[in-house]
């Protein structure tokens, strides 16, 4: 994830197109379009690639181009997460304290089983 926002904070600073390709789902930054296109085109011919032109979705990731820089998101992965666990509709449990209590470190009495804590 560091390694995306690098790459994604140099071209946003140099105004590069990023785009993405569906062989590794790897990037290609640069500031020439054209390069970008010649070297799609070498790739395709070696690789039969399907250009996806933009970055959109990657890694779990969702992209969202800006003026100022992109926004990310992982909602989907995190959502498809909760379906898989069928967690989805799940609905909040009881929790075994007033959620208005105020804890304070040097005050009250130590537990005797916390482990429903």
């Amino acid at each position: 994830m560091v390694n995306v926002r690098t790459l994604l904070a140099i071209a946003i600073h140099h105004n590069w197109p990023v785009e993405q390709l569906d062989v590794n789902n790897e990037f290609l930054h640069g500031n020439n379009t054209t390069l970008m296109a010649n070297v799609k085109s070498q790739l395709h011919d070696k690789f039969s690639i399907k250009d996806l032109d933009q970055v959109n979705y990657y890694l779990g990731i969702k992209f969202l181009r800006k003026k100022d820089g992109f926004t990310i998101t992982q909602r989907k992965y995190a959502l498809e997460l909760l379906h898989i666990e069928s967690i989805l509709d799940e609905k909040p449990s009881d929790v075994p304290i007033d959620p208005n209590t105020k804890l304070i470190d040097e005050a009250g009495q130590i537990l005797d089983d916390p482990t429903m804590y």
